[in-house]
Order: C-alpha cells, then structure tokens, then sequence
C-alpha cells in the first residue's frame, strides 16, 4: 500500500529499488487503483472501468465461472497490435523519454489510464483502442507545462456492499449504505 515504499518514508520495508526508480523518475501521488486484484487486473488490462464489464467488487474465486468478456480486447492483445500495424495506490514511473528527473505529480491518474499512455508511447494512435475510460496521459507526464486530461475517477460501484466513490478535481464522493 501507500506506506510500504521507502520514497513515502517507510523505514519498516526495504525497497532500495523502487525508491531509485521513483527519484529518478516521477512520483505519481495521485495514482489511483481498485481497491482489490480483480477490478485492479480488469481496469489495467482493458483501460476500462470494472463496473462496466461486470468485474467490481470482490476477487474472482478459485474455480469460478466468471471471466472478462471474450470479446475485450486486453493490454497484451494492444501491444503486439502495435508491431503489427478507488484506492489511492503507490505508483513510479520511469522513462529514458522523460527529461527531467525528480518530478513528483499531483495529477489524478487511474489505472485504466495505463494501456492508452503505454499504447501511445508505443507509437499507437489511441483512437485505434475505441471507447475506453482510460485516457491517454503520455504527453502530461513527459512534456512539462501539458495539463492532465483526467478530471474525474470512478473508483467503484460495489452493488452488494452499497458502496460507491468518484474522485472530482480535489474532492473525492462516497456514497455507502449505513452498517445494519
């Protein structure tokens, strides 16, 4: 979590690595994700919200009949494409095409905004990747004075808990059902 990388000042895990790669990169301290694997994974590999494909809520159990729709396509399917023609969430990036080093951003990103920012980097037109949530976020974080695209997250809609959360420039919304 937020608290377990060195470069937000834990001392309890070790993680020499990360910190190099954040300090000579970019901390991202508005990086957003799902708040477990299974609508993290959905929202990274598809750049689309898990509500809107049936993946919020709790993880896929062992055996379970559920899957992403076979007709989505998923980051791994992006990038050979290319050589062919609500949780806040530790986050570093690095980029031999980033200029300036120790940059730290306040800039709301979400992790559906990865496969458009990757395709992107990559060369790809992100107007190939169709109606997405993700937005493309290369330029905001590799050219200075370039403002984020992003203005809102949905951080989730848990129908079976009554919970809802939508972040909006500074101020975050949750909606959720008083405890029985």
């Amino acid at each position: 979590g937020w608290n377990d990388v060195g470069f937000h000042g834990s001392n309890e895990i070790p993680t020499p690595n990360i910190d190099a790669l954040a300090y000579n990169g970019m901390i991202l301290n508005r990086h957003y994700t799902q708040p477990t694997c299974t609508p993290s994974r959905t929202a990274l590999m598809t750049g689309k919200y898990p509500i809107k494909l049936g993946m919020q809520g709790a993880p896929i159990g062992e055996g379970s009949p559920i899957s992403l729709p076979l007709k989505e396509k998923i980051l791994p399917q992006w990038k050979t494409s290319l050589t062919e023609g609500g949780v806040r969430g530790v986050a570093a990036m690095w980029s031999s095409l980033v200029n300036k080093k120790n940059l730290v951003s306040q800039k709301i990103i979400h992790l559906t905004d990865w496969l458009p920012t990757f395709y992107a980097a990559g060369g790809g037109n992100v107007s190939q990747l169709g109606h997405i949530d993700g937005v493309n976020q290369w330029d905001h974080l590799t050219k200075p004075n370039v403002k984020s695209p992003r203005k809102e997250i949905l951080l989730n809609i848990d129908e079976v808990k009554g919970e809802e959360a939508i972040i909006s420039g500074n101020w975050k919304f949750i909606k959720s059902k008083p405890p029985i």
